[in-house]
């Protein structure tokens, strides 16, 4: 079943991804120029029946209202119950929502401390953290930098998109641009066999529910409610999951401490 899922989002990216990205630039890219047209739905681009897609499941955060994360850039913080993109109804409460529940029951039902993901079910939680990825980008062409007033606000970059307002691309539209669309381009890959080892679990003990994100660099989760952790390259490839592994948990040191 979610196999037919992941084929159905690959063939709408495909049939209208074009038609979504160039939504988005028109909209949202050009802070001196924005069309102010209607949303479409972020994943098959109609603008029929549109609802609010959360950019994390709630089962990631256990559903608390007052979860959050604070964006670097700008030190704003936003609750995740609050940070969703457009979708239609069919893709969110059938598509999506399949494909969530799949993963849920998939982390649910496997114990690390004696079991591990079959080399299939990793895969789709590539594909799903792909999508994680993709509605990360998608947003954040959407929220605008809007920093609060200090010594150091300049009103230029008041309507200049969160994506755009980044160091790591040299606060490029055109970068900002291009990682949105090779989001997109790897949810219709099929294949991510060369991806494999990008992707670590590890059992955990920590009783806090921790999250990062970076912008096409990596994405970490840890689940105290599955005992479990994990971490995602983007953009790296590894020849073993101990490489993987050691990589992450410097990345994650480098966070927590």
């Amino acid at each position: 079943m979610v196999d037919e899922k992941f084929k159905l989002l690959r063939k709408n990216f495909k049939q209208n991804g074009k038609l979504i990205i160039d939504h988005i630039k028109r909209n949202h890219f050009d802070p001196w120029n924005f069309a102010g047209e209607d949303d479409l739905c972020s994943f098959c681009g109609t603008d029929k029946d549109l609802t609010k897609e959360h950019v994390l499941p709630k089962w990631c955060f256990e559903n608390d209202p007052e979860r959050f994360f604070e964006t670097v850039i700008n030190g704003s913080k936003q609750t995740f119950i609050k940070t969703a993109i457009p979708a239609c109804s069919k893709c969110n409460n059938e598509t999506l929502s399949e494909v969530e529940k799949h993963i849920n029951n998939l982390f649910r039902d496997t114990d690390l401390s004696n079991d591990y993901y079959e080399y299939e079910e990793s895969l789709n939680v590539i594909r799903w953290l792909e999508i994680i990825e993709y509605k990360f980008h998608v947003l954040n062409f959407r929220r605008k930098f809007r920093r609060k007033q200090s010594t150091d606000f300049i009103p230029i970059f008041r309507d200049v998109p969160m994506s755009v307002m980044r160091l790591n691309i040299e606060l490029s539209p055109y970068k900002a641009m291009a990682q949105l669309r090779k989001s997109q381009a790897r949810i219709k890959r099929q294949d991510k066999e060369s991806r494999y080892f990008s992707l670590v679990f590890w059992r955990s003990k920590n009783k806090q529910s921790l999250f990062f994100h970076t912008m096409d660099e990596h994405i970490f989760f840890e689940f105290p409610e599955y005992q479990m952790a994990m971490f995602y390259f983007f953009n790296k490839e590894f020849e073993s999951n101990y490489d993987a592994e050691k990589e992450a948990k410097e990345i994650i040191m480098k966070n927590y401490g």
